[in-house]
């Protein structure tokens, strides 16, 4: 079964959002959703703060930041006909409409996100309410609003995300998150203007309000909603999850294949892990030469396998990458320990004209902190070091910025998960040092100074580029996806470059001339001394 999903009406100055569905009636409940009420972590790149001022009347002021000059002055729960006017300000009330008793808990959660949790007095109280929330963002007549979805357990959740066209004030990111997915269609975004009004009708509580202001990067913003809200399955004839990927078979991209993720790179309704074309360009996966990028006339001005358009890593902006712990699948966390200091890999990748772009870097380390941005001194290693507190299997993903003068910027993402400290995770972790010590010693020629003096020998270059290809860094890996693509492709070069060929003839252990042409390879070492001996590969 296949959903579809989002409809959008314009009138004017007034754009409205839904999320459609082509179920038959509304979609199976099968989850409940409530928000964790966890802190919600963001690093602002302009160091922007959102204060915490509200206003009788008025709402989410924002004081000197002028975020916004009252959002929030009317929130409201209706029931059979009465309703109640939620204040705005900070704590949790009770309140009653026209009989239906509830509780709203008004919070920061951290400094960018305003959090509204709304839930009944009476636990599994199934009565429909409606709520609605009214604000104005402070644009001054300039508000861009960019509505969109984002998948949340295979369901897409519609959002407002809005800007000022100035800008003065920071984009804001509204989300209202009913509680489960048969409720989705009931929840609706009217911008005109400045002025926003979220209104959700005949729903179930729990249910949450969401309003973030921050310069950070909007998929940023929304992964650390979405990772606030947590999901209960409910029992029914609907509600399967045959492949045990987290997502119930009614909502599933790929229902026999598991895919938590939900991707569906050319939004077909197929997703990635189950589509055998997924960037929609006729060409299948397994002979694309870009898989992921649309180019059905697989140009490859280069000859290397990858094609011109996901092979360029030229564009206007510079490129950022970070290590893969599995080349082959990005998204396989790299194992940290809690309390240990973590190494955090990355690096811009260097376009076809050998101009690196990048001016400035710095990382958010996904748990609330980040560093500034610092000029970049080697744009092969712009890694950092950060130490992470947690059980072990607690995640992380932190993101590395980079920046040219033009304050154009690209991220790149970097999964962590905690492990126990055991002799496993440390070997694991001491791969991922060692081999980054290989890149950041590796040169233009394709030679790795490693530390001993013998990087002209051929056996210490094969052996360092074997290093990289035992743990699937190979040449085929395209090169704007890792740091470490260049490094195994020049090395590789060098190797190659070293060999040569000799007469060779029977022995007295045997005759190593299997194919009988009389010559054998070897590895001449590059000395620059005329002297200079060989060397086995």
């Amino acid at each position: 079964m296949r959903t579809r999903w989002g409809t959008v009406w314009s009138a004017g100055a007034v754009t409205l959002l839904s999320a459609g569905t082509a179920f038959a009636g509304a979609p199976p409940r099968c989850e409940e959703w409530t928000s964790r009420g966890q802190p919600i972590p963001l690093v602002d790149p302009q160091g922007f703060v959102a204060s915490q001022d509200f206003r009788a009347n008025c709402g989410w002021e924002d004081g000197g930041n002028d975020a916004f000059d009252c959002y929030g002055n009317a929130i409201s729960v209706s029931f059979n006909g009465g309703s109640a006017a939620i204040a705005t300000t900070l704590g949790q009330a009770q309140y009653n409409a026209n009989g239906y008793e509830f509780t709203a808990t008004s919070e920061f959660a951290v400094g960018h996100t305003w959090r509204i949790r709304l839930a009944p007095v009476v636990p599994g109280d199934q009565r429909l309410v409606t709520f609605q929330f009214q604000g104005n963002l402070g644009s001054d007549g300039s508000t861009q609003s960019m509505p969109g979805q984002e998948a949340f357990h295979g369901v897409p959740v519609t959002y407002l995300y809005t800007r000022d066209g100035g800008p003065s004030d920071p984009p804001v990111t509204t989300l209202f998150m009913p509680n489960g997915p048969d409720q989705i269609g009931n929840v609706l975004y009217a911008v005109a203007g400045d002025n926003v009004t979220v209104t959700a009708m005949d729903i179930r509580l729990p249910a949450t309000m969401y309003v973030t202001a921050s310069y950070a990067d909007p998929a940023a913003v929304r992964a650390a909603i979405f990772a606030d809200i947590g999901g209960r399955v409910i029992p029914g004839p609907d509600c399967v999850d045959a492949d045990g990927d987290a997502v119930l078979d009614a909502f599933d991209n790929c229902p026999g294949v598991a895919n938590e993720s939900q991707a569906d790179l050319d939004r077909d309704g197929a997703g990635d892990a189950c589509d055998d074309d997924d960037d929609g360009d006729g060409i299948v996966d397994a002979a694309d030469n870009c898989a992921r990028s649309p180019n059905p006339d697989q140009a490859d001005a280069d000859g290397d396998g990858f094609g011109d358009a996901c092979d360029d890593c030229s564009g206007a902006a510079p490129h950022a990458a970070t290590v893969p712990w599995v080349a082959s699948a990005p998204r396989v966390p790299h194992d940290i320990i809690a309390g240990e200091e973590a190494w955090l890999l990355g690096a811009e990748i260097q376009p076809r004209d050998g101009l690196f772009r990048a001016t400035r870097f710095r990382w958010d380390f996904g748990d609330g902190q980040g560093s500034e941005f610092a000029p970049v001194q080697n744009h092969r290693d712009l890694s950092a070091r950060h130490v992470y507190q947690g059980q072990p299997g607690s995640p992380y993903t932190a993101r590395l910025t980079i920046c040219d003068d033009a304050d154009q910027c690209t991220s790149a993402t970097y999964p962590m998960v905690i492990r126990e400290a055991s002799q496993e995770t440390r070997v694991n972790i001491a791969i991922d040092k060692g081999l980054w010590y290989l890149h950041t010693t590796s040169q233009a020629d394709g030679q790795f100074n490693t530390a001993g003096g013998e990087a002209a020998r051929p056996s210490r270059n094969a052996a360092a580029v074997n290093a990289f290809m035992v743990h699937g860094h190979t040449e085929n890996v395209d090169r704007c996806a890792s740091p470490y693509a260049q490094t195994v492709q020049r090395g590789i070069e060098w190797v190659l470059g070293s060999v040569q060929t000799y007469p060779i003839d029977a022995q007295a252990a045997g005759n190593p001339d299997t194919n009988g042409n009389g010559l054998g390879p070897r590895c001449q070492a590059r000395r620059a001394a005329p002297t200079s001996t060989s060397s086995a590969c």
